[in-house]
């Protein structure tokens, strides 16, 4: 699966070469993917589809639905509609002209409703509650007669001049976790898909990029497998079982080797001494009145508990050398020097966390290492305004704010050789930036 993800990743570059991006920050050098569809309008030639999306404004042929151009506009795009005259296009609340592409302003301007055909007899109509469209139908705005129930996934429509032809810009679920995005064309005599871009726009789950043995892992050390509670121990090479013990007694949060594999961080939720009992673990978690967070560090070998830290971090990682552990709290990335119990730093980033559940606690919003062990970068969507933090490791010092996407960002990677790091986001794309 994941090699299939890079093949499209990289696919989707070659097709859509690389836009520069326009943005305060370290800009990207490269983005890969064409964003997530939002909103559509016809111009009144009959020759082309401005595509809104959450990276820019798209420009399509009508007849082959193929891109002709991209303008950046830098901000997500919630709407696009025409000028009656074709000179202009209002993208949001900005005004452009589309013979130069600038900002422009301008007087008293006709606008296209292009949710009704051109002489204004069919109109399309949807039910649209918390954000999600219940139904889309198109009315006969002289009968109220509904001519045609529309399938739902529907985001915006446009008419061709003519009303022979509607353009729609949505969704397919083929499985319900990652919704394909489309561009349809729709012939409204039959009511049937005549011509659709299912392959030009990307979703917004993109997780990984770079492929370079996460951990820096040796085939030799022991990994670990975390579920609710418990984590098992095993040897990569040949699969066989090395033990497995509990951690934590309530909830294992996560879980992380060491890069030589002989240590072990957890993070998680325990019960103190005279709380717990050995009962069935839902029954101790429901009833048993005090616990507590923490952070240990075991000898992956004995499993003898090293040392213990009195927070609980969401994404415990060691550094290269084993002696520093990076983590998040709800509100800060701290690194400690674990054998001291001594923090070398923290800054305030907070996290969106939902939980604890009896599934643990989920958060947007982590970090990596990259391949040195040099930087750590940060991404917390709740405080970073969809950027990606560029730390030093053992300083804390900022180093750079990489910004460009549009939307909170999922994942973060640094290339095998540390000199680029890439995020996805849920705008649809990845971008890649130097390393500074």
């Amino acid at each position: 699966m994941f090699k299939k993800l890079i093949a499209l990743i990289i696919a989707v570059g070659l097709v859509f070469p690389t836009t520069p991006v326009r943005a305060e920050g370290a800009g990207p050098v490269q983005r890969l993917g064409a964003g997530i569809p939002t909103s559509v309008a016809a111009a009144p030639d009959g020759k082309t589809l401005a595509v809104g999306s959450s990276i820019g404004v798209w420009f399509l042929d009508v007849t082959t639905l193929t891109p002709t151009g991209f303008w950046d506009t830098g901000v997500w795009v919630d709407s696009v509609v025409y000028s009656v005259d074709g000179r202009y296009l209002r993208v949001n609340e900005r005004v452009y002209e589309l013979a130069s592409g600038s900002v422009v302003e301008v007087g008293e301007v006709a606008w296209v409703d292009h949710r009704c055909s051109f002489d204004g007899r069919l109109c399309v109509e949807q039910d649209v509650r918390d954000g999600f469209v219940y139904s889309t139908k198109v009315v006969d705005t002289n009968t109220l007669i509904v001519t045609k129930m529309m399938e739902v996934g529907i985001n915006d429509v446009a008419w061709s001049s003519d009303g022979t032809l509607l353009y729609t810009v949505g969704y397919e679920w083929r499985n319900m976790r990652n919704p394909d995005e489309l561009v349809k064309t729709w012939d409204t005599k039959m009511w049937r898909e005549v011509q659709r871009a299912e392959n030009l726009f990307t979703n917004g789950s993109l997780k990984e990029l770079w492929s370079s043995g996460e951990n820096g892992t040796a085939l030799d050390a022991p990994v670990t497998l975390w579920s609710s509670r418990r984590v098992y121990l095993s040897n990569s090479t040949t699969g066989q079982p090395i033990g497995d013990f509990v951690p934590h007694h309530i909830l294992l949060w996560s879980a992380s080797l060491s890069k030589d594999g002989q240590l072990l961080v957890t993070s998680g939720e325990n019960t103190l001494r005279d709380c717990y009992d050995g009962k069935d673990f839902w029954y101790d978690y429901r009833t048993c009145k005090t616990r507590e967070m923490s952070t240990r560090i075991w000898n992956v070998e004995t499993r003898d508990l090293l040392t213990e830290l009195s927070l609980a971090f969401y994404s415990p990682k060691f550094s290269n050398d084993g002696n520093l552990v990076i983590g998040r709290t709800q509100s800060h990335i701290e690194v400690w020097d674990w054998q001291a119990k001594e923090r070398l730093w923290a800054v305030e980033e907070s996290l969106n966390c939902f939980g604890p559940s009896r599934w643990g606690i989920t958060c947007g919003g982590y970090f990596s290492l990259d391949p040195s062990g040099k930087f750590v970068a940060s991404y917390p969507f709740a405080s970073t305004g969809n950027a990606v933090r560029l730390y030093h490791l053992t300083t804390g010092e900022l180093v750079a704010t990489l910004t460009g996407h549009t939307a909170p960002i999922t994942g973060v990677a640094f290339g095998p050789d540390g000199t680029k790091v890439a995020a996805s986001s849920q705008d649809g794309t990845i971008l890649i930036w130097d390393v500074p």
